[in-house]
């Protein structure tokens, strides 16, 4: 049986995205090198509007 959440449409939800997906903000050293604009291309490219900024 399934059901809908009244009120819950694609208009209504909001999905986020981070740097972390990118590299490791808590862990520097094991930072594999991928520029800030890159991260926030790509991000741009998946259709995401915005973003933390993590420590880059």
């Amino acid at each position: 049986m399934t059901s809908t959440v009244p009120n819950l449409g694609p208009d209504r939800v909001s999905l986020g995205v981070t740097p972390t997906l990118w590299w490791n903000d808590d862990f520097p050293l094991i930072d594999i090198g991928i520029p800030f604009e890159q991260c926030v291309s790509e991000m741009a490219l998946a259709g995401f509007q915005g973003c933390s900024i993590g420590h880059k």
